[in-house]
């Protein structure tokens, strides 16, 4: 714990020094994200630190705007706080993005289906079914098809 104590030190020192650094601000937020997961917290310290890489995430997109990767963040942060239709809403902008994001497929798929959008989480089965290619384990086509509409 004290690692990431000194660490969170340091990382603010050169946040003080150069507020505006959007490497410094997600190599801050990545901080809070490992502490959260570190297993050293309790519930209530973990979900605070989910909250802080949150709101670090949340700047950084409106100063850069749509990042497919921070808004993968984003979303994943807003799952683990059990907010699923938060999430929803900071996955918007990729939706209509084809193929999808990497990052984003994950989050996209627990927070449709947390949100009980189960066609929308179809639509995302058979465009991932599209994209996988031949080499693919048999068990991943398995488990898609059973989302789709066609292969159901």
């Amino acid at each position: 714990e004290n690692q990431f104590l000194e660490r969170s030190v340091q990382l603010e020192a050169a946040r003080t020094a150069r507020p505006e650094d959007s490497d410094l601000l997600r190599q801050i937020a990545s901080h809070h994200e490992s502490y959260a997961r570190s297993g050293l917290l309790d519930a209530d310290r973990a979900a605070n630190e989910r909250r802080s890489a949150l709101a670090l995430h949340r700047m950084l997109l409106e100063t850069s705007g749509p990042d497919p990767d921070l808004i993968a963040a984003a979303a994943r942060l807003h799952l683990e706080l059990e907010e699923p239709a938060a999430a929803m809403g900071v996955l918007t902008p990729l939706l209509d993005l084809h193929p999808l994001p990497d990052a984003a497929v994950a989050p996209l798929a627990q927070a449709l289906y947390l949100t009980g959008r189960f066609g929308s989480l179809r639509d995302l089965g058979e465009q991932l079914l599209a994209r996988l290619g031949l080499g693919e384990d048999e068990s991943v086509r398995d488990a898609l098809r059973l989302w789709c509409r066609h292969h159901a």
